[in-house]
Parts: structure tokens; C-alpha cells; sequence
């Protein structure tokens, strides 16, 4: 990820400065080259049974994980399910992503 921060420059540490975060953020591809792409890498990792989507357990456990209430994982959750299945699928997480970072 840091490469797509930083593009093309070589990377020695492994890791992103707050100046060099800043940067990127402000870039117009920063949420498809990085944040949308950090954020399926976490929900990927959070699909332990690999069939494609995160059931609402896994979610209340990855949010309490990140410090987010029980109540709020929830709410967060019923937004994000814009099918009303019970699972998040990847393209509705996607959309959350972008609507997050649209927002601020």
C-alpha cells in the first residue's frame, strides 16, 4: 500500500509518514488505489469462511475488535446491507467505503 501512497518512490522503512499520508489523501485516486483497496484486504481477511460475504457475527466482531459499540456495529451494519440478506457482500462494502470517504 505504501507504493500507491507514494508512487513510484522507493520505500526502505516501510512506512508512511503523517506528511506523506496527507499527500496522498488529497490525491483524487487515493480512495480506488488505496483506501477502497485497504478496506476489501481487511474484509477479506474478516471472511473466515471465505464464501465472498461477512455475516453479521463476523461484523459485530470485527467492529468491537476496532472499539465500536455493540448498538453502533449494528446500525452500521443494517446501513451497509442495502439488500436486507444479512451478509455484506463486497460491492455493497465498496459502496460504503466510497460513501464514507464522500462524506468528509
Amino acid at each position: 500500500m505504501r507504493l500507491a501512497l507514494l508512487g513510484k518512490r522507493r520505500v526502505r522503512d516501510g512506512k508512511v509518514t503523517a506528511r506523506e499520508f496527507v499527500t496522498a489523501y488529497r490525491r483524487p485516486d487515493f480512495l480506488d488505489q488505496v483506501a477502497i483497496p485497504f478496506e476489501l484486504a481487511v474484509l477479506e481477511a474478516t471472511d473466515t469462511d471465505n464464501d465472498g460475504q461477512i455475516s453479521l457475527a463476523a461484523w459485530l466482531t470485527w467492529q468491537e475488535a476496532k472499539g465500536l459499540s455493540q448498538p453502533d456495529a449494528l446500525r452500521e451494519f443494517q446501513q451497509i446491507d442495502t439488500d436486507d440478506d444479512g451478509f455484506l457482500a463486497r460491492e455493497e462494502y465498496v459502496q460504503h467505503v466510497k460513501q464514507s470517504y464522500a462524506a468528509q
